[in-house]
């Protein structure tokens, strides 16, 4: 069990939702058979040869870099989104469309080891990405996502809007379009989706574990030389102060408050809206977190093409 791994994750403020976290969370406790399933898609998993495919090279979690096909004006951002064009999983993107596959966690400044466990999004590569289409393009930002750490969502929310002025930029979702994600969908001109995809989880927090007891109990004792109040703030085996407390939920209203900020610039989404709650369909509908929806992909692509969304 990697414990400083897990406490540097965790002390990340997170805008994602609770049993995603729940789940990579269990992946750095036990990650033996979540590597070995992952490396193995990616030794395995063939390049496709097709009319209107082209060649590009992504880079595995592990660092190995592969070839895949892919339809020129369509952009995954990480391993899981490339293998799903490589299998030819994706439905018809029109040519006036550029299609950004945002599937997966979010943040920024992501290390070795969270691209060997989490397989991420760099966050800052969707606003580069929309600058490198051709212009006149409309530029679909495809969530599926259950959110991210905070860090460089403000920053690119903001970028969004921008771009949002000089082209097109709209969001879709089949899936999950939660926190961070919904952070950035919500800077988009419209938010469409499946009637059963989940939008919202509005909200922000820390998750700290306190393992004193934990590690007593198997013969182990913190020794802790330290200089400033809150320093080693989080460490296993370092139980908060009541100091300390009071700095990370700072952190979190704080983030919080700009989180609501942002979307509420863009959408009269309601404040009962915004309690870390997902909905879906008509209440999704009825608190502005979606415009309108579509029964599948394949279905709101071609509606795109034609100039009805």
């Amino acid at each position: 069990m990697n414990l400083h791994l897990l406490a540097r994750i965790l002390a990340q403020p997170w805008a994602v939702q609770h049993s995603h976290l729940a789940l990579l969370t269990q992946m750095v406790i036990a990650p033996e058979h979540h590597a070995a399933a992952r490396r193995e898609s990616a030794e395995t998993t063939p390049a496709r040869a097709r009319a209107g495919a082209a060649a590009r090279i992504v880079t595995t979690p592990w660092g190995t870099r592969r070839q895949i096909a892919c339809a020129p004006n369509v952009v995954p951002l990480n391993w899981e989104a490339a293998c799903a064009c490589d299998e030819d999983a994706l439905p018809e993107i029109p040519n006036n469309v550029t299609c950004i596959l945002v599937w997966g966690i979010l943040g920024r400044a992501w290390t070795s080891d969270d691209k060997w466990y989490l397989d991420p999004i760099e966050v800052d590569s969707i606003t580069a990405e929309i600058n490198a289409a051709p212009p006149g393009n409309t530029v679909v930002l495809w969530f599926r996502s259950p959110g991210g750490i905070t860090k460089g969502i403000p920053e690119n929310a903001a970028s969004l809007r921008s771009l949002g002025k000089g082209r097109r930029i709209l969001a879709w979702s089949d899936e999950c379009c939660a926190s961070a994600a919904i952070w950035l969908a919500s800077q988009c001109e419209r938010i469409n989706a499946t009637p059963t995809a989940d939008l919202g989880s509005i909200g922000v927090y820390i998750s700290l574990y306190d393992w004193t007891e934990y590690l007593e109990k198997s013969g182990c004792k913190l020794e802790l030389f330290k200089a400033g109040s809150m320093k080693a703030m989080g460490l296993p085996g370092n139980p908060l102060s009541g100091e300390e407390s009071a700095h990370l939920q700072g952190i979190v209203d704080i983030t919080y408050n700009q989180f609501c900020s942002d979307v509420t610039r863009m959408r009269a989404v309601p404040e009962t809206a915004m309690q870390g709650q997902c909905l879906r369909g008509a209440d999704a509908h009825a608190a502005v977190l979606v415009d309108g929806f579509f029964p599948s992909s394949a279905a709101y692509f071609a509606a795109v093409g034609q100039g009805k969304v």
